[in-house]
């Protein structure tokens, strides 16, 4: 959860300031809005960030108990196995 919510931080923090930024200058604001491809530092940059919060999605994850199964009765367990054969076969 952490991780999406600073990445929509980032998101909306760069955004700010790139108006802030380009409020008053035309020339950059028009290369910005016309270029018809992405900077290849800007794909590397994203590339870096992608697989740090991967990373650390993972680093971070919470593993199932081994107990879990005891939180469910057969029923539940049982309707559960058929939900997902059911989609398997769809």
């Amino acid at each position: 959860l952490w991780c999406s919510i600073l990445a929509h931080l980032i998101n909306n923090g760069l955004q700010i300031v790139m108006m802030y930024v380009l409020g008053n200058n035309s020339q950059m604001k028009k290369a910005l809005t016309e270029a018809d491809n992405v900077p290849w530092y800007l794909t590397i940059l994203g590339l870096v960030v992608f697989g740090f919060a991967s990373y650390m999605l993972w680093k971070n994850k919470t593993p199932l108990r081994r107990t879990w199964v005891n939180d469910f009765t057969n029923e539940e367990l049982e309707a559960m196995a058929n939900s997902q054969n059911n989609n398997e076969e769809q």
